[in-house]
């Protein structure tokens, strides 16, 4: 095992079959040389990017997992798999027209053949077809494939396009080509226009697979976001217009989502901005990559989470039809339920999730991996809608304020936690690295209406002392009742250094939080 240290806490660790684990720069550290042949390590990211082995290498391997994975694939297997294409660009044949530009790369073989899957990348979002015809046939060099592709750009600025290829056997990407494609149009005055798509299932065909906050947490963050979106602040509204799609229950099918997709890749151009919400189950399998069960998933079937989940690479191919630059993935899908096929691992959950954000390069705040708080509710909500629905929500008295992406992330990484623990006893953590630029999505509103506080089922905490129950917070709101010491009570939550309590299914009302001791 090689750890390799960089500044600004950037780091890389490799293992001896190649797997590697690396925040987003720390792949800068290192690059591979096989004769006088240099490699990036990003060359290999699709394969050897992999948190989950590193992990079980520095563990000892004990379940033989790391073994088994270097023995189907490793990285002296890639290299042996032949050169990558090489890119070049045809200037020539550039063709730009109104909020569009055609472009042209010619594919040579080096040797190691010219695989199916193309990436183009526009300001770092995947965006166009991700597949091209390969050339049959054993490796030949100077074949030559010609790849055109047209992208929804902003003509008004200047625009980063990157391509991306493959050898034959899909292992070994070329290094990216990088090039800029300069302005040509004046700048547009139209206001960006906001499109979401909400999906939710609590109904799956199995009995012990039932949800009860998916549907409900799809429909509840449209309709919120839609409000955030409308409003004013300071003077018009952000967005020209707002159009929300939810695709809920029955309406959830892989056809379904992919004729959604199909829709919106023809009216969204590259200056609007994407929302897509996803509630229901999903399946994290390092390796294979990330998979959203559609309502019609049947077992019975014969069907598996492989063939019949919406894999990965489904999601970055439909996400590659949006050209929004200003674009967020919220991931609600848990991975717990009565049945273990559900059940997996907090690595192999941030594997599959570094893979996903770099294959579509949009930014995506991911529900915490397996365990209670990814499917109970808490306030009638599953926790992490419940927490992004707070970073939307404007309280009585509040000052006007706007949602970013960022800032709705920092919001539900605090409290995604804090109310995980203090419902469940369980620390929960969203994933959220951003990959993409901070964009806003409009103005805080009251999006939390008349929610009844939830109340812990069993007791959470014990007074230390005899106390004083407030009616409000900050011992304000004159003093509803006492309680004796070592009285136990439930925690419903926590202001400002102030517990509200309740007792037996009834709020009581706020107490000082450090007169209060966590129950055993």
């Amino acid at each position: 095992m090689t750890l390799l240290d960089a500044p600004k806490d950037e780091w890389l660790a490799i293992t001896p079959a190649g797997f590697f684990a690396a925040p987003p720069h720390g792949t800068e550290a290192l690059s591979i040389v096989r004769g006088l042949e240099p490699y990036s390590v990003m060359q290999f990211y699709d394969h050897l990017h992999r948190p989950d082995l590193v992990e079980e290498r520095l563990k000892g391997d004990p379940e033989s997992k790391y073994k088994d994975a270097a023995r189907r694939i490793n990285l002296e297997r890639i290299l042996d798999s032949g050169p990558a294409p090489q890119i070049e660009l045809l200037p020539k044949r550039t063709e730009r027209t109104g909020e569009t530009v055609k472009l042209a790369a010619r594919l040579s073989d080096t040797g190691g053949g010219i695989g199916s899957k193309v990436i183009w990348r526009v300001n770092g979002k995947t965006q166009g077809a991700t597949t091209a015809p390969g050339l049959s046939g054993s490796p030949a060099p100077g074949r030559y494939a010609i790849m055109e592709q047209t992208l929804a750009v902003d003509p008004s600025k200047t625009n980063e396009v990157e391509i991306l290829a493959y050898n034959g056997s899909g292992l070994l990407a070329a290094a990216p080509l990088r090039f800029q494609v300069d302005a040509w149009g004046v700048a547009l005055r139209e206001r960006p226009r906001l499109f979401v798509l909400a999906i939710g299932v609590d109904a799956y065909l199995r009995p012990d697979w039932q949800l009860r906050y998916a549907v409900k947490d799809a429909s509840a963050f449209a309709t919120a976001l839609k409000a955030v979106g409308s409003a004013q602040g300071a003077g018009e509204p952000l967005f020209s217009d707002i159009q929300v799609k939810t695709l809920l229950d029955a309406e959830v099918t892989e056809r379904n989502i992919a004729a959604e997709f199909d829709r919106l890749s023809l009216i969204i151009k590259a200056r609007d901005v994407f929302v897509l919400f996803l509630g229901g189950h999903g399946r994290s399998i390092a390796g294979e990559g990330w998979f959203y069960l559609p309502q019609d998933f049947n077992l019975e079937k014969g069907h598996t989470i492989e063939k019949n989940g919406i894999g990965s690479d489904k999601w970055r191919d439909w996400q590659a039809k949006i050209p929004a630059e200003k674009s967020l993935i919220i991931l609600d899908a848990c991975e717990s339920g009565a049945n273990e096929m559900f059940r997996g691992g907090d690595r192999a959950h941030e594997t599959v999730m570094a893979q996903l954000e770099h294959a579509t390069g949009r930014n995506t705040i991911a529900a915490a991996p397996p365990g209670k708080a990814a499917y109970e509710g808490y306030n009638g909500h599953g926790v992490l809608t419940y927490a992004l629905l707070e970073a939307l929500n404007r309280p009585e008295g509040a000052p006007t304020q706007p949602v970013t992406v960022y800032g709705m992330a920092a919001h539900v990484s605090l409290e995604v936690p804090a109310i995980s623990q203090r419902t469940f006893g369980i620390r929960q953590q969203p994933r959220f690295i951003p990959t993409g630029d901070d964009f806003s999505l409009g103005v805080r509103q009251t999006v939390l209406k008349d929610l009844p506080a939830f109340i812990p089922p069993s007791p959470t905490h014990i007074t230390k002392q005899a106390l004083k129950v407030f009616r409000d917070a900050g011992g304000r709101g004159g003093v509803a009742q006492q309680l004796n010491r070592f009285t136990l009570v439930a925690l419903v939550k926590s202001e400002r250094g102030w517990a509200q309590i309740a007792r037996e299914g009834k709020v009581l009302g706020y107490v000082p939080e450090s007169k209060l001791q966590k129950a055993q």
